[in-house]
């Protein structure tokens, strides 16, 4: 279909410019937003008054268009995912036709299988990578033991916020896309593996996926690594850390502080824009016609 086509093609061209500017200044812009944005509303307006688009259709698609937005809001104020990867993501779910999400369509909200098949890759391959190269820190971690109690520097707003965000999760993978009832037993199983899993990638984060810079080439959107908390006077004055990482007058903050402390390095996480693992989301829906997790589950079968 010829709207199929043109949807994909400007999914493509925008999102190439977006990622090709995430990779070079680590900022999703939110002019090629506007951009692919603009040129689907004139796709569809141009379809619908000169093909005869179903206005129906059109509803679906600003449906589905409106709970991502909605979503990427959530996770954006769970700290889950930065601003700009939320508004990509609900972007390509407005430029993605409904066609490729038939295999097991979500009514009101069929991108859901988008948001699917970016997570279930990217965690999986942190997961792996996370238990490859700790499992090269066994014997560092048998003398050092008392480094990495798993309850070190626990937070209860964090263990709750994720806790309601795997909550609404898993009620949405049973009922909608598993086609099974709720189970206590279920959820108490696969809330340990989430806690487990999340455990052992936050380990590795803070071994393998940092760096230390120098203080004065702290700039805005750098995550700063969990040493920061040994710093609750400066992390009290910082307020809320978001997801985009640092902003201006946070970076001034830091450098004020540690200025005062003699100290000239701190340590920041190493970070591959996120904008490429929604592109691959975007593949996989394209090619499995729905969401990975349905494909597993047949496998299994």
């Amino acid at each position: 279909m010829p709207y199929n086509f043109f949807s994909l093609a400007i999914l493509t061209a925008v999102g190439g410019l977006v990622t090709l500017e995430d990779l070079k200044t680590k900022k999703i812009k939110n002019k090629w937003l506007a951009l692919g944005l603009l040129s689907g509303l004139i796709l569809d307006s141009a379809f619908l008054i000169f093909v005869g688009l179903d206005p129906v259709y059109l509803g679906l698609v600003s449906l589905n268009f409106f709970s991502a937005l909605a979503v990427g809001f959530l996770l954006w104020s769970l700290g889950s995912w930065p601003a700009g990867d939320a508004k990509l993501f609900a972007l390509y779910v407005f430029l993605l036709p409904l066609h490729y999400y038939y295999k097991n369509y979500l009514p009101i909200f069929p991108g859901f299988a988008l948001l699917l098949n970016i997570f279930i890759p990217f965690l999986t391959f942190l997961f792996l990578k996370s238990l490859f190269f700790l499992f090269l820190k066994i014997p560092y971690f048998l003398r050092e033991k008392e480094k990495f109690h798993l309850f070190k520097n626990f937070s209860w707003s964090d263990f709750l916020k994720k806790t309601l965000l795997f909550v609404v999760l898993f009620n949405v993978l049973s009922v909608l896309i598993l086609k099974s009832s709720f189970s206590w037993k279920n959820f108490l199983i696969y809330f340990f593996l989430f806690w487990s899993v999340e455990k052992i990638i936050s380990l590795y984060l803070n071994i393998y996926s940092k760096e230390e810079i120098a203080i004065a080439r702290l700039s805005a959107r750098e995550n700063l690594s969990e040493e920061i908390k040994n710093e609750p006077e400066l992390l009290d004055s910082l307020g809320a850390l978001g997801a985009e990482g640092l902003e201006e007058e946070q970076v001034e903050k830091i450098k004020k502080f540690f200025a005062q402390k003699g100290r000239d390095t701190i340590h920041v996480y190493r970070s591959l824009p996120f904008s490429l693992w929604i592109g691959l989301g975007v593949l996989l829906t394209v090619i499995l016609k729905g969401n990975l997790m349905q494909y597993i589950q047949a496998l299994l079968r």
